[in-house]
Formats: C-alpha cells, sequence, structure tokens
C-alpha cells in the first residue's frame, strides 16, 4: 500500500516512485517549495521554474527587492567615511605598484605558456568604487595572472590526483562544504539582458534568458530575427569556445540551425530527451532516417543513427536553401540524464570521450543544449573544459571554473546535486584508461596484452583485471539491497551472495495476491539497448511462477540458458519436454514442435499461456547446457561465437526486447556471456572495442559479475577468435 500522498511506489521497499503534485521524499511527505507547476523533483524537492519573487533550488528563498533597496540606502551614509579611507588605500597601493612594476623590468618574465587567472568581483562592493581595470556589465575583471608584480608558480587549484579525496572530505558533514561553495556562486540574473525582454516568446522558460554582453547575435533577416537565448561560454584559457543554448522550442527551430551555420559548428551535443516525466522538453529539430525535413533557409537530412544502451549519434546534413552549400553535423544524443538530476558518470565520460574523438571539417564552436541550457549543459561543458586543462596542467579550479560560466550564461550548472556530480564525473574522466582498441589493431594488440613471455601475473591484461576490479561499486547490503532481503524474499534467493540491488532489479507488475514485485534478477545493458538483458538465477520451486510473470511483464521472447536447467533441485522443471505442456500456477506452457541442436547450442519455441490472458505468448529458448556451473568460460569457442550469433539475429527479428540470460546462480556465466556479447556488438558496429570499459559497465548493475581473470582473458580471446575466423582484420 502506498502512502497518502504517493501516486506509485516499490511494492517491497515502500519507497515512493511518485508523488502527488506539491509533495516529495521518499514517502512523499515533504512539501515542495514555491515551484511554478506545484511539482518537484521527487527525490531532491528542487524545482524547474519558481513562483514569481521565489528563489533557491527548492523556491524557498523570498526574494523583496525593496527590502533590499531600504536596507543598501541606510548603509551609504555610515559607509562614506569608510569609502574615503579605501580610497586612500588603493592609491597608494597603485603607487607602490608602479614601483615594484619598475624594479622589475629588468627581471625574467614568468612563463608566458601559463594561463592568465582572471578574477570577477562584483562593482556593486564598496571596496570597488573605482575601476582601474575596467568594467564589464557589472563586474570588475582584475588580471592577476600577467603582471610581473605578481608571479604565479602555476596553475591554480587542486591536483586531479587528490579529486577522489577531496570529494570525501567535502561530502563529510551532510555534504556541508559543497553546500557552502555552491550557495557561493551568483545567482539568478546578474547582468542586462534587454534583448531578452523583447523576445521573450522565443524562449522555453520565462526566468532563464541570455546575458547581452555574451549573447549570441544571429544574421538578422528581419525584426528581432537576430535573437536566440543562447551564449558564448569561454573555457579556462580561451573566450567563446563553447556555445550553451536551449532546447529548441516549434517556433525557434529555424533559428537553432541558422546558430549552427552561422556559428559553422561540426557538433552539437544534446543532454535531454524531447519529453520527460508527460512535459516536453525539447523540440525535435531533426528528420528520421529517410525522411527530410525543410526549414525558412534549410533542407535537413539525416544520414544515420547509431543507437546505443546511454546515447544516439546522428549525422545530419544541412543544406542552404538558397546558396546550396551543404554541411555534415554529427549531433550526440545523451538519453539518460534525468532532468535536474545526475547521470551515471561513467555513461557521461564514455559519451564525453566518444564526442572528442570524433572528428569533423568545421571549425566552429560545439552547440551544447539540455531543456533549459543551463544545468545539464553546464555540467558537461565544465567537464570538456576542465578535463582539457587537467590533463594539460594536471590541475582544476572547479569553483572558478563554474563563476566562469555564470559571468556569461545564469544558473550554468543549476543545482547542488550537479555540481557534486561534476566533481565525480572529472574524477571519473581523469581515471579513464587507454583501453581502445581499433579493429584493425586488436589481434595485434591482444598478443601484447597477453604477453605470453612473462610471468602469468603479470600481464597487461592481470593488471586491466585488477583495476576493473578495485573500480567496482561498493553496495551495502543495508542500504542497496532492501528488497532482496526482506523475509518474505530471503527464499527466493538461490544464494545470498548474489543479490539483485534495488535500482537495477525489474519489478514484477503482474504478480498474484499472495506474491509480491520481487524477483533476483537485474536488468543490465546491451551494447544498443540500456535493458538490453534481464540476467537471473534457475528458477526455485517457490520461483517458477516468478519468472514467466517476468516473462510476460517485460515482453522478452528470447532466454539464453547457460548450464543445464534440470540439475537444479527437484520440482523445479519449468520447461516442457519434447511436445508436452506443464501447468506452473496460472500459467501453462508448451512445447512447439522439438527442440533442435547444432553445434553445440540448443533451441526450443515455447507457446506460453496465462489464465484470464488471451493472447499467447511465444518464445525461444537457447540453451548450451555444456557450459555447467562448474565451469567459468564456455568448452568450446566455436560453439560460444554460434550462440552469440544466433542471439543477435533473434534480436533483430523481434526488436528491442530484452533478452534474458540465465545460469544457476545468476551471474557466474551470465556476466561473462553479457560481456562477450557487448564487445562484440562493439566491433561490429563501431570497428573498436574496449573491453575494460564494457565490463566496468556490467558490473554497475551486478558488481558479483566476472570474479575470475580466466573469463576475464577469455572475453579476449574469443573476439580475437571471432576476427580471425571472420577474417575482417588488418595485419
Amino acid at each position: 500500500m502506498c502512502a497518502e500522498n504517493c501516486t506509485k511506489c516499490a511494492q517491497d521497499g515502500g519507497q515512493c516512485l511518485v508523488c502527488n503534485d506539491g509533495f516529495y521524499g521518499t514517502s512523499c511527505t515533504q512539501t515542495c517549495g514555491q515551484c511554478e507547476s506545484n511539482h518537484c523533483d521527487v527525490t531532491s524537492g528542487n524545482c524547474e521554474t519558481c513562483q514569481p519573487d521565489w528563489t533557491g533550488q527548492r523556491c524557498d528563498v523570498k526574494v523583496d527587492m525593496q527590502t533590499t533597496d531600504i536596507n543598501q540606502s541606510e548603509d551609504e551614509e555610515s559607509y562614506t567615511w569608510l569609502y574615503i579611507v579605501i580610497g586612500v588605500g588603493i592609491v597608494v597601493v597603485l603607487v607602490l605598484s608602479i614601483v615594484c612594476v619598475v624594479k622589475r623590468r629588468t627581471t625574467t618574465p614568468r612563463d608566458s605558456t601559463l594561463p592568465s587567472i582572471v578574477k570577477f568581483e562584483n562593482s556593486n562592493s564598496p571596496n570597488n568604487q573605482t575601476n582601474p581595470a575596467g568594467e564589464e556589465q557589472g563586474h570588475v575583471l582584475i588580471n592577476i595572472g600577467t603582471t610581473e608584480s605578481d608571479p604565479i608558480e602555476g596553475p591554480v587549484g587542486i591536483s586531479v590526483t587528490m579529486l577522489k579525496t577531496m570529494i570525501v572530505e567535502k561530502m563529510a558533514d551532510e555534504e556541508k562544504e559543497f553546500i557552502s561553495e555552491f550557495n557561493g556562486f551568483p545567482t539568478g540574473s546578474c547582468h542586462p539582458h534587454t534583448a531578452a525582454e523583447i523576445n521573450k516568446s522565443k524562449d522555453r522558460f520565462k526566468s532563464i534568458h541570455p546575458y547581452d554582453h555574451s549573447r549570441v547575435i544571429l544574421d538578422s533577416v528581419g525584426k528581432g530575427s537576430d535573437y536566440i537565448n543562447a551564449n558564448y561560454i569561454d573555457n579556462v584559457e580561451a573566450s567563446k569556445v563553447y556555445v550553451a543554448t536551449q532546447g529548441p522550442i516549434l517556433t525557434t527551430i529555424d533559428d537553432f540551425w541558422r546558430m549552427v551555420w552561422k556559428l559553422n559548428s561540426g557538433k552539437i551535443v544534446m543532454l535531454t530527451n524531447l519529453i520527460e516525466k508527460e512535459k516536453t522538453k525539447c523540440e525535435k529539430y531533426w528528420p528520421d532516417e529517410g525522411e527530410p525535413m525543410s526549414t525558412k533557409t534549410f533542407y535537413i537530412m539525416q544520414n544515420r543513427e547509431r543507437d546505443y544502451a546511454s546515447h544516439v549519434v546522428r549525422n545530419i546534413t544541412v543544406v542552404d536553401r538558397k546558396t546550396k552549400e551543404k554541411r555534415d553535423i554529427y549531433q550526440f544524443h545523451f538519453t539518460t540524464w534525468p532532468d535536474h538530476g545526475t547521470p551515471n558518470t561513467l555513461e557521461l565520460v564514455l559519451l564525453h570521450r566518444r564526442v572528442k574523438l570524433t572528428k569533423s571539417v568545421l571549425p566552429g564552436q560545439m552547440v551544447i543544449h539540455c531543456s533549459a541550457g543551463i544545468g545539464r549543459t553546464g555540467t558537461f561543458i565544465a567537464l570538456d573544459a576542465l578535463f582539457d586543462y587537467g590533463k594539460r596542467y594536471n590541475r582544476v579550479d572547479i569553483p572558478q571554473f563554474v563563476t566562469t560560466m555564470r559571468k556569461d550564461r545564469m544558473c550554468m550548472i543549476q543545482t547542488l546535486e550537479q555540481y557534486v556530480a561534476l566533481h565525480e564525473i572529472l574524477a571519473e574522466a581523469f581515471d579513464l584508461q587507454e583501453t581502445l582498441i581499433p579493429k584493425s589493431t586488436f589481434v595485434a594488440k591482444y598478443h601484447d596484452l597477453a604477453s605470453k613471455g612473462q610471468p602469468q601475473n603479470q600481464t597487461q591484461l592481470r593488471d586491466e583485471f585488477r583495476l576493473m576490479l578495485d573500480l567496482k561499486p561498493d553496495y551495502k547490503l543495508e542500504q542497496d539491497f532492501l528488497a532482496s532481503t526482506l523475509p518474505q524474499n530471503v527464499t527466493k534467493n538461490r544464494t545470498m551472495e548474489i543479490l539483485a540491488a534495488d535500482r537495477y532489479r525489474p519489478f514484477l507488475t503482474s504478480y498474484t495476491s499472495n506474491g509480491n514485485d520481487y524477483i533476483n534478477a537485474v536488468v543490465t545493458q546491451s551494447y544498443i539497448a540500456r535493458s538490453g538483458y534481464i540476467v537471473t538465477q534457475f528458477p526455485l520451486p517457490n520461483t517458477r511462477v516468478d519468472f514467466w510473470t517476468l516473462m510476460m511483464d517485460y515482453q522478452c521472447d528470447s532466454v539464453v540458458i547457460l548450464g543445464d536447467e534440470n540439475d537444479s533441485e527437484p520440482d523445479t522443471q519449468w520447461i516442457p519436454a519434447n511436445k508436452e505442456d506443464i501447468d506452473i500456477g496460472d500459467f501453462n506452457v508448451k512445447q512447439k514442435g522439438t527442440s533442435t541442436e547444432f553445434n553445440g547450442v540448443g533451441v526450443i519455441d515455447l507457446a506460453v499461456t496465462r489464465k484470464n490472458v488471451k493472447a499467447v505468448h511465444n518464445s525461444r529458448i537457447f540453451r548450451m547446457k555444456e557450459w555447467t556451473a562448474e565451469r567459468n568460460v564456455p568448452p568450446s569457442k566455436q560453439s560460444t561465437l554460434h550462440l552469440l550469433e544466433q542471439v543477435e539475429s533473434r534480436r533483430r527479428s523481434s526488436g528491442s526486447k530484452p533478452v534474458v540470460v540465465m545460469c544457476r546462480d545468476g551471474s557466474t556465466q551470465c556476466g561473462l556471456f553479457c560481456l562477450m556479447a557487448n564487445t562484440r556488438d562493439q566491433l561490429k558496429m563501431d570497428e573498436e572495442v574496449d573491453v575494460f570499459q564494457a565490463a566496468r559497465q556490467l558490473l554497475i548493475r551486478q558488481p558479483e559479475f566476472l570474479a575470475t581473470f580466466d573469463q576475464y582473458e577469455f572475453c579476449y580471446a574469443i573476439l580475437n577468435d571471432y576476427l580471425e575466423t571472420t577474417d575482417v582484420y588488418i595485419n
């Protein structure tokens, strides 16, 4: 039973998944702030936009401009004498500085390759009544990194090797230090935005507008036509390196493409889905493959679309309708970042790597957008800028760069959660290993990694495996496995050593009155789908009904059985013998025809019906009986390659339905099968492979996968055999 203000909850853990408007929290008992739509994030309580006169992440801070103005007026007289004293002090400092410069003219200047450090101070402060350095939109820019009188020993910030330690320290005491830093950033509208005032109809959110001094100005084609809600953003060392913008609305799609064209951009990074939580976040500004679209200014065609587990890459051609000039543009669409939330760090870092490695002949700025163009957009820009800087100097100053972004676009990195996540994403990025191998060099690289001449425990491959285990998540039994450890569910686990983490388990939805939503299974990604596989154990006597409930609830029509399911406990038959049928609870399972076997892989077709359900559910079972629980690796590479080919062929014919993968304990054989399938798909699709990162992604879902080195090594070996037998590699 869900809590009072909870509209959807987990049946076992009791945690609310969806709250009524106006409430949030694990039990939907906390009240949202003054959100414009009376709806806030179910986990954090953050609002998308605030009602007038309210601000803050949760819209719980009242803005009282009148009181502020009165207080400032009352303070002016009391500060008069202070201003005089400070003014005299500044004159003295300037005189001394001139003397120092004269004395240092004969000294060796600092290394000109080091970056300038620019400090932004509010010009309304009593300490800045005079502006000796030149004023830009309400801020004094004081270059403190290039003067000879103030030499700097090198890049500022923290060493990238200390990032993880710093994160732990700042997370202490309920993230107190992170909260203090984040609350210290300039917030709201800090600079003039007069162009936005007369173009409000072109803004997605009425409270998010571009500053005049940094906005992208389009080539004018009529009144108001030079406006788009977009700003240039600096990186650490150069100006106008990126463009941050909102997700286009219906009336600004042509404006968006005019901006991309004006900038001569070759890459677009999209960090939102078109619809999230039943709200439109961005209009679809590109066509489907084979269905060209046109705007007032351009013809637009999609040439290729590649779907991955966490993102999509599209090759788009844009043609100017007047000049007929043609440009090819890449769009990188990250599909798994929740609005106001945080992404899986490894998935985002791997997308970032793909963006960096993709070469475009167009030299313009990369265009980055989410929905509002501030939260997710700011996080990605900070990742790219600080990663480049950290690689060059081995140091980063994260708070300073957030301030740098916010001087040119308001509220960049919108929430505390995104700010904390940026630190974790950067730590992940700097830890990223150089393990991506082109197909053309894989065979040679594999033999180098294995290094047969070295002691077995000292190969590069074994070093990779050890690092993989070191980096796998450390889930806590009492925090991450609540459903698995409930008394009514303990008997559904074959072993308490291999459990389903709450955040990755599939919820049964059509269970009977004497059942619940738990099954010991995890949803894990294939190379092309976020929910490509559902991995589970062989059914127990009391979970046979749960298994077929899972199959129907998730419309799975393919099952891979690794080992002999008949070697399990008695009374656990869940697949009928040839041309027979069996009843399991409300289910009737019937074998269609006779089973076949070729090259060590058996195939069975089943028809499953359920009481009071008219539709027949058809499933195909793939069996590799010889890969038993006692074997960490398959007995035959040839049979394994045949199994992978059969499963891929079935997946192509049945669409995006998850494939169920089973072994006795739900881990030992299953993890290696998923790794082999994902890396083989990567080789075929992208002509490159990264076994290390593919393994790490699987371990996020089930840390007990790939527990032995011989499994990790076998994946490399079978990919080597795959390339040699298909004769597609280049010597």
